[in-house]
């Protein structure tokens, strides 16, 4: 049902009358006298009045139904011998006939082949159509494209003819056509009979020929679609066809691309080649397939189909339309799914209307196989046309043509104006969209594209919270329309709440953060948001939230063109059609409406909600409806009227902090002093006091927050037209009593104001300021016309009051000097004379709901559940009332305090959704369900917000789920929404770890003026990107690496747009390991100028850049800056460009205008230092001096000793055979497994799938990464010490190799072994155990499984033998890829998880980048491991964060050697493609830092090569192996022998090669690459992110009693793809050693769900984010052994391995010196007990920090939380989550006594304790 919007009231009209129709709305009372309650329409009434309402609004709108699209099919596939037809262009002629014409395909194949061209007519606007015209056609055997014969794309004969253009020339009526005869000659030919004859083609070629000068092009295309003819300007009559010229060597023939013009100044008869308009960049990919449309003001501008990763459409503009082309840009709003698309001028701008564009093309990004690859195809379907109003600026409306398939399109329109659309619809096979079914023309009306604007997510008010509401759900991948009644966005944050009211800016997160972050930034300032409200104006700060109202709106603004979101401006809400409880569409006063799938009203009145017939309430609930104190009719005691008020200090407050605009005096309110009979006084209500507390009308005050400026350009502000004095006696009355009182007054007494940056001020009220009680109480419920009277009403008020102070008599004098001062700012609101556009509407509607936020919710007496954001303000409430009580004036309702002192509260999910009866798909984000005194804390800009963002948040959600906004699943919104930063409970979970001030991101498009930054640099030479130290413009900067000297080059070319003086700024990061005299050269002005710059001076001063100079430039002028690091004396650094022109920049170095940059501070490196206990924990702590080498340092040593110590069995002997464990998989923690499973009495079966174990270790890894160098179980202690024994006997004790293969994290790495010493210690360890047979060379094929248990499984060679099977009690899963797993049936997962499915921060696809600089945090927090070089840099916001099947890179870990008596030279691959390593980033081979002259390389990473190898057979593998090996020996050749290396380059990779000693039994090379993730099962529990982060209330991260292994090493992950995005380097690529520290690792993350009898020790259970932790060797170990200790246990008992008691194993294992639990200062192998009873009682949650501090005392308070534990404990109730919280809370009561007994003595009486307890 359709349901209208409120209509007006006024006060005046309801004096002594009855209830108007206005009304049928307020049926409902609270009590007796008539106050209103809670809302909900009468339903015959309110269908009634809203349909007589919706008919009413269409009458006066004069608007009707737009007519239907009427369709005709023009050409069918397979129709007339062609099996396809597409590539639709159409033109409408001088004499209204329609051509529409498109390539006919006798094949289906593609682009190449047997093409004509066809043609229809129609010569009554498209009703009916002439039968086909085959218009071109080439017969004969022409000469190929030699391109696309080298691909086998064509064949002779047949003659492709392709791209063709028409272009009506309006002053001739002739019609011109252009054509492409295999992609490699052009041709055109006319019609001067609206096409129906043809004259014969001529050859236009030459005209291409002159391209060849800038591009050397061996394919050529026009259009398609359409040419124009410029209409006006100076080169009015010239044709123009967009063109695109490609090198042909890529896909198709067509790869790479560029695209320009061609024109003709004489209707055709010469044509001539344009300037290349979007070049081929690593930004703009292969642009091709061009649109053209002549703007308004003459220019022509391009809109450009490209393959690049923003998939957005590419648009740059010329004043002639052929040279002189801007920079490219991208359209936000204008999606790429990689299509043609059509673009035409429906109108001329008319004196009433504005011009209008139209654009078609599939509004679609995304694919239905899931494979959303940035710069790759998506589904050609959802064809739509947009129009844009201001010349292509943005798109106001958008509407669903074709739903379905659908693909290239044009557009033309007919001299009524309907809009034609002429495209591809369908699929003959219903599955490709290149096969396209039919060519259809559309014809449309503007009001029809208009009347049905389409989206997911609409929101309604474009206020602060509705901006973010509709930038969350863009960033979410959805279609999202904002409606703003008026024509500004920000509502009060940018409409005059200058100063924003904020409560604890801790709790504000997500996109309100970033939103003041970034509006701060414009001032250079930056807020630490770690840190409490700090003196005015924001966290840290000072003042950071006073700022002008116009740069607020400008963020706004940047925010949702970032975001691409449809706008639409001064668009009033009519009715709303609500139906069985579900919105289906909005109707505008302008008759168009709005479907979408989800509807969020975050207008301050609640106009959607009441529109849709949700529950409100108007009302004063009173106190005794939810038991408050606050609520109802209310006289707050400080504002009780007196007659003695004390003095104020400077700051204008007395003692007690009131403000002296706060001041009540007895005022008389009658017209004649004493009588009441006079009648009152004007500003004073009519109204009886009440009884307080009891339920009552009204909202509070409304009033202009001004923002005046005391500039000497300031507007004066002028009276309202009807001034009266007399209307402020009330006024004067006060002055009169505040004078009696002393009151030496100033204009603070009027409104308090605080200062803005610029001259400016932030106007708040007053006892008498500019609220006006009584005139906002109409205002919820009034109509936009009523409402703007109001408004006017509140402003007039405001103006005389003003005027009042400035003139009248009675106003002291510093009172009117005070106020002369002040005027209207000139630049801010400049469309409403310096007056703000938004009245302050403190409170509106409030709707009702199924949670109801009261007192008891903000007091902190009561938890709202499913929070989704938080509150903190305290209880503000202004005045209801000004009425009079006891013979004086008193303001009733007012309420200014806190919240007894409760910290931030939860604000509930509930709060934002209506009941479900009520309607199912619309959130309510500023009217929330709050009583009226909840409200007043609830109702600030910031938590406005932030309830906005969870409510898009929960839409997107709502929509993927198909649910009901009420069912959401709340958990999932939870994670997505700690995901995005927002802050859901107090205080915040975790602790912030970083150390990093976040650094302010400038972007290149948010300054004036050409800005360029470092990616868009040409580079000669090898240039590294860094983000070390904070860039002034994006994220990342390049430097030299102080190499080269002389032989690289950075440069910047820009087109001048118009002539002039322009400023040239370098960008750079200044430090004084910077040169000092970098040499810069600027050419494209008179003549080159060379500067020699220093950079280690700062690159800017007072936030403005410094300059290279003024320079004149002609339009069109290539300007060029280059810098060489010829002559630096240190690193030459290059960050960006800007070209300003000169009167900007003038004005930003006077201070006149901000320059939008960032204060900046360069950060001084880090230096690591180690740890003092380093060498307390070490295994093998370094010897205090090197000592030489025993027996001379003569080149490679080695030991005679054999490497294959372990005989292997034969297949034969294994066959049929049953074990009591079965091992797959030979890597380090399969090795762990077996020995640990062996040593404690069981048979064990070792199946490794080569001749190698080992795993990585064996195969080049060479250093075992780790963070921690002290012993972690008990087998890596055998393995180092076996391996350290070798090096002393080899080289000897404290030798340079015994030193570097010491496991110490004194250094890094912290341990070294050769691949064959390593190989040979793993088989030391096997071959000590008789217990173990090992098979080599089989993998498993298949298990027997009988329930929950694998009873057996087969084997088999790589060389397809026939299978063999075991049988087996326990198996063990220690490959690398998961392989026994999978074919047991296990769920698993492969690649990364979203973001919102663990809420994992950084989960998903995630563009990066690093920052090379130390974790800060780690040393600061005094972790006792190594400081690794990196940390997270910055990460795009706008990431999709979502799931793929990407999964981090592989790569060869090549051992080298530089030793040359045993070096080989590095082979060059047969295949060798110099091409691909070019450009490739990672060019190194090696240190000379490892043992014996060698040491690994780990360069040569192909993101995304890999994705198929997890879940691939071995053939597959083996390919994508041989493809890593071959391109990383083929790097490595590339870097010593190809010329583009600087020689002293090559020279030092020249002395590596493959050692003769290593792999000779594999050419040298290793048997495996480095598979750093396959697969990962999904077991008894998932570790995510979150267990390797902080855990909220203490210092360690989450405790797990099942612990059996600890990983040290920081979540990390290689880049899982090469996509990026301008500013961000890599996909997934990851160095999170700010977040991460060291974790437990849970025996149930090794146990499958669906199988009992099977642990997975090293493929275990954990997130891709989680896995960056866990995927190093020492953990398998750990892990691999843990699950030996496991086996025998459960041989033992007689049980399945899942069944295990997980605390005996916890026991078992601490008793072996096994770490399960990381401390700083134990050591696990030490003899003292207290180590196994740290180890253990850390597992339950006995410990709140790394610091086990065994030898301090314990105090009374501990030792109770300890007691109170272990009881727990024993009596298995123990919460060991929350026993930490309580543990850290005992920690730090400092005045707790101490028991005398150290914490070491507790901890062994209790592990003495406990171990009898088990003692059987």
């Amino acid at each position: 049902m359709k349901r209208a919007f409120r209509c007006e009231r006024t006060r005046r009209a309801l004096r002594g009358k009855s209830l108007p129709l206005a009304f049928f709305n307020s049926a409902a009372s609270e009590n007796a006298e008539g106050f209103r309650g809670c809302r909900s329409p009468h339903p015959a009434a309110a269908d009634f009045f809203r349909g007589l309402l919706t008919v009413w609004l269409l009458l006066v709108a004069n608007t009707t139904t737009a007519d239907v699209v009427k369709k005709s099919d023009l050409f069918t596939a397979g129709s007339d011998g062609y099996a396809l037809y597409r590539i639709p262009g159409i033109v409408v002629t001088k004499t209204g006939t329609i051509l529409a014409y498109c390539e006919a395909r006798r094949q289906s194949g593609g682009d190449w082949g047997q093409i004509d061209v066809m043609l229809r007519r129609s010569t009554d606007g498209g009703k009916t159509w002439l039968p086909r015209q085959k218009i071109v056609h080439v017969e004969g055997d022409l000469p190929l494209n030699p391109l696309a014969a080298a691909q086998n794309l064509d064949r002779l004969g047949d003659n492709t003819v392709n791209n063709p253009v028409a272009i009506v020339d309006h002053e001739t009526g002739a019609v011109h056509f252009l054509y492409c005869l295999e992609y490699m000659r052009c041709f055109s030919m006319r019609s001067d009979d609206d096409g129906a004859t043809w004259t014969e083609p001529v050859e236009i070629t030459k005209t291409f020929e002159k391209f060849r000068n800038d591009y050397d092009w061996k394919v050529l295309a026009t259009g398609p679609a359409h040419g124009i003819q410029l209409t006006h300007g100076p080169k009015r009559g010239r044709l123009v066809v967009p063109v695109w010229l490609s090198l042909g060597t890529g896909g198709h023939a067509h790869r790479p691309s560029v695209t320009a013009t061609i024109y003709s100044d004489d209707h055709g008869k010469t044509w001539h080649p344009g300037d290349i308009a979007v070049p081929d960049t690593p930004e703009f990919v292969n642009p091709n397939e061009t649109v053209v449309v002549q703007l308004a003001d003459g220019s022509v501008m391009l809109n450009s189909r490209s393959e690049s990763k923003r998939h957005r459409r590419l648009v740059t503009t010329s004043l002639d339309g052929a040279t002189g082309w801007a920079q490219p840009r991208f359209a936000e709003q204008l999606l790429e799914p990689i299509c043609m698309a059509g673009l035409v001028r429906v109108r001329e701008p008319q004196a009433d209307r504005p011009g209008l564009l139209a654009f078609s093309n599939p509004h679609n990004l995304s694919r239905r196989d899931g494979k959303t690859v940035a710069g790759t195809t998506r589904d050609r379907r959802n064809v739509s046309i947009k129009l844009s109003d201001d010349e292509g600026r943005t798109w106001s409306a958008n509407r669903t043509l074709e739903p379905g398939f659908s693909g290239y399109s044009d557009l033309a329109v007919l001299p009524d104006g309907t809009i034609l659309c002429f495209y591809e619809r369908g699929s003959t096979d219903g599955n490709n969209h290149y096969r396209t079914d039919r060519l259809t023309v559309a014809r449309v009306t503007e009001a029809w594209v208009r009347e049905g604007v389409e989206a997911d997510v609409c929101v309604y008010g474009g206020t602060s919270g509705g901006v973010v509401a509709a930038v969350q759900a863009a960033r979410m991948g959805k279609r999202v329309v904002l409606i703003e009644p008026g024509r500004h966005l920000g509502g009060m944050t940018s409409g005059g709440l200058s100063a924003v009211d904020i409560g604890e800016p801790r709790s504000v997160g997500g996109i309100a953060r970033e939103y003041f972050s970034r509006l701060v930034a414009s001032y250079g300032k930056t807020l630490n948001w770690d840190e409490p409200f700090k003196g005015r104006g924001g966290p840290a700060t000072g003042g950071a939230y006073s700022i002008e109202p116009h740069v607020a709106e400008r963020v706004f603004d940047a925010f949702i063109r970032e975001a691409g979101v449809t706008v639409l401006r001064e668009a009033r809400l009519a009715s709303v059609n609500n139906e069985a409880g579900r919105i289906t569409e909005l109707l505008l006063e302008d008759g168009r409406t709005v479907r979408a799938k989800m509807f969020l009203d975050t207008t301050y009145e609640g106009d959607l909600l009441a529109a849709a017939g949700v529950s409100y309430t108007l009302s004063r609930e009173g106190n005794a409806r939810y038991g408050e104190t606050y609520n109802g009719i209310h006289y707050a005691k400080k504002y009780q009227p007196r007659s003695k008020h004390l003095q104020p200090g400077p700051n204008g407050r007395v003692p007690g902090g009131q403000g002296v605009w706060d001041r009540d005096f007895p005022l008389d309110p009658y017209l004649v002093s004493g009588d009441p009979t006079s009648g009152l006084l004007p500003l004073v209500n009519e109204g009886a006091p009440g009884t307080p507390g009891d339920p009552a009308p009204g909202v509070m005050a409304y009033c202009f927050r001004l923002c005046l400026s005391t500039a000497d350009d300031r507007l004066p502000i002028e009276p309202p037209p009807d001034y009266d004095p007399q209307t402020y006696e009330l006024v004067a009355r006060f002055i009169a009593a505040c004078q009696a009182n002393g009151d030496d007054m100033d204009l603070r007494w009027f409104s308090k104001h605080d200062p803005l940056p610029n001259q400016k001020w932030d106007f708040n009220t007053a006892t008498f300021g500019g609220n006006l009680p009584g005139a906002s109480w109409e205002w919820p419920e009034a109509s936009y016309d009523r409402r703007r009277e109001i408004a006017k009403e509140i402003e007039h008020y405001h103006r005389g009051l003003l005027h009042f102070l400035a003139t009248d008599s009675r106003v002291p004098e510093n009172v009117k000097a005070d106020v002369a001062r002040f005027g209207l700012p000139r630049d801010e609101f400049t469309d409403n004379g310096g007056w703000p556009h938004q009245v302050y509407v403190r409170e509106g509607r409030r709707m009702v709901s199924d949670l109801v936020l009261t007192e008891h919710h903000t007091f902190g007496r009561q938890i709202a559940a499913q929070p989704i954001g938080l509150g903190s303000y305290g209880t503000d409430i202004h005045e209801i009332r000004r009425i009079v009580k006891d013979g004086v004036v008193i303001r009733e309702g007012k309420v200014a305090g806190g919240r007894g002192g409760f910290g931030p509260y939860q604000i509930g999910y509930g709060a934002i959704v209506p009941k479900r009866a009520e309607c199912e798909n619309l959130f309510a984000t500023f009217a929330v369900s709050a009583s009226h005194s909840a409200f007043a804390s609830i109702r600030m800009e910031p938590v406005f917000m932030v309830t906005s963002q969870s409510a898009a948040t929960a839409a997107c959600l709502a929509i993927d789920q198909d649910v009901a906004v009420q069912k959401v699943d709340y958990e999932k919104l939870k994670s997505r929404l700690l995901a995005d930063g927002q802050v859901l409970a107090w205080p915040p979970a975790g602790v912030p770890t970083s150390g990093a001030v976040p650094r302010t991101i400038v972007r290149a498009g948010s300054l004036p003026g050409i800005v360029l930054d470092d990616d868009k640099a040409e580079y000669r030479g090898a240039w590294t990107t860094s983000n070390r130290q904070p860039s002034p413009i994006g994220a990342s900067y390049r430097h030299d690496d102080n190499k080269g000297r002389g032989e690289k080059v950075a440069t910047f070319t820009a087109t001048i747009p118009e002539a002039g003086d322009y400023e040239i700024r370098l960008l750079f990061t200044w430090h004084e390991n910077r040169s000092s005299r970098t040499k810069v050269t600027v050419t494209g002005a008179s003549e080159p100028r060379t500067f020699r710059i220093n950079q280690r001076k700062p690159a800017m001063k007072d936030r403005v850049p410094n300059a290279l100079g003024i320079f004149r430039f002609h339009a069109g002028a290539k300007a060029s800056v280059s810098v060489s690091n010829e002559g630096a004396d240190g690193y030459v650094v290059v960050d960006a460009l800007q070209i300003l022109p000169a009167e900007l920049a003038r004005e930003e170095r006077d201070g006149k205008r901000p320059s939008g940059y960032a204060r900046m501070k360069m950060e001084a490196k880090p230096v690591l230092r180690s740890n003092p206990l380093a060498a307390r924990v070490a295994f093998s702590p370094l010897g205090k001096q090197t000592r030489p080498t025993k027996g001379g340092d003569t080149g490679t040593k080695r030991s005679a000793e054999p490497v294959h110590l372990k005989q292997a069995a034969t297949a034969a002997e294994v066959a049929g055979k049953a074990f009591d464990v079965v091992v797959i998989g030979g890597t380090g923690g399969g090795v762990a497994c077996a020995v640990r499973a062996a040593r404690e009495g069981c048979g064990v079966l070792l199946v490794q799938h080569n001749r190698h174990v080992g795993g990585m270790m064996t195969n080049g890894l060479m250093q075992w990464d780790a963070l921690y160098g002290g012993p972690r179980s008990p087998l890596f202690s055998e393995m180092l010490q076996n391996i350290e024994r070798y090096y002393i006997e080899t080289f000897g004790r404290d030798s340079t190799a015994h030193q570097t293969i010491r496991c110490t994290h004194e250094h890094y790495p912290i341990s070294w072994a050769e691949p064959h010493v390593a190989e040979r210690e793993y088989n030391r360890l096997l071959a000590a155990e008789a217990n173990i047979t090992l098979l080599l060379d089989h993998y498993p094929t298949a298990v027997a499984k009988e329930g929950r248990l694998i009873r057996s499984v087969a084997l088999r060679t790589r060389s397809n033998t026939a299978p063999l099977t075991v049988r087996g009690t326990t198996f063990i899963d220690a490959t690398y890829e998961g392989d026994l797993f999978a074919v047991a049936g296990v769920g698993y997962r492969v690649g990364r998880e979203a973001r919102d499915e663990y809420g994992e921060p950084h989960a998903g696809k995630v563009f990066t980048n690093i920052d090379h600089s130390p974790p800060a945090s780690v040393k600061r927090q005094g972790l006792n491991i190594r400081s690794y070089g990196g940390r997270q840099g910055s990460i795009d916001p706008a990431s999709p964060f979502t799931a793929d099947g990407a999964v981090q890179a592989y790569n060869y870990r090549f051992c080298v050697t530089s030793d040359p008596a045993n070096r080989i030279p590095i082979p060059k691959p047969v295949a060798y493609d110099r091409e691909q390593y070019v450009n490739y980033h990672r060019k190194y081979i090696a240190k000379p830092n490892g043992p014996n002259h060698k040491s690994h390389v780990n360069s040569p990473i192909l993101p995304g090569k890999n994705h198929d190898y997890p879940d691939g057979d071995w053939e597959t593998r083996d390919r994508i192996t041989r493809q890593h090996l071959e391109f990383g020996l083929g790097l490595m050749w590339f870097l010593q022998h190809d010329e583009s290396i600087p020689l002293a380059r090559r020279r030092n990779f020249q002395i590596w090669g493959l050692p003769k000693d290593e792999y000779a039994d594999n050419g040298h090379v290793p048997y495996e690459m480095y598979v750093r993730e396959t697969r990962r099962i999904v077991g008894r529990h998932v570790l995510t992110e979150h267990d390797g982060s902080l855990a909220a209330g203490h210092g360690r991260t989450p405790i797990h009693p099942d612990s059996i292994a600890i990983t040290d090493w920081y979540m990390d992950s290689h880049s899982c793809t090469t996509d990026s995005r301008p500013g961000f380097r890599y996909d997934g690529k990851l160095i999170l050693t700010e977040q991460s520290r060291p974790s437990q690792i849970p025996y149930r993350s090794l146990v499958p769900q669906e199988l009992d009898n099977l642990l997975v020790p090293v493929c275990l259970s954990a997130t891709h984010i989680a896995w960056g932790a866990i995927r190093l060797e020492p953990v398998f170990l750990q892990t691999g052994e843990a699950a030996g200790f496991a086996a025998s246990l459960a041989k033992r008992q007689g049980i399945a391995v899942a069944q295990l008691d997980a605390d005996l194993l916890v026991r078992t294992l601490v008793q072996h010196q096994h770490l399960v639990s990381f401390f700083n200062d134990l050591k696990v192998t030490d003899p003292d007990p207290v180590i196994p009873a740290a180890q253990y009682f850390a597992t339950k949650g006995f410990f709140h920090s790394y610091d086990a501090a065994v030898h301090e005392p314990l105090s009374e308070r501990l030792a109770k939380v300890w007691g109170e534990g272990l009881a727990a404990l024993l009596a298995g109730r123990l919460d060991h989550q929350q026993l930490a919280v309580s543990v850290a809370e005992a920690a730090a009561d400092t005045d707790s006594p101490a028991t005398g007994r150290s914490r070491g003595e507790e901890l062994r009486k209790m592990w003495k304790l406990l171990v009898e307890r088990h003692v059987p």
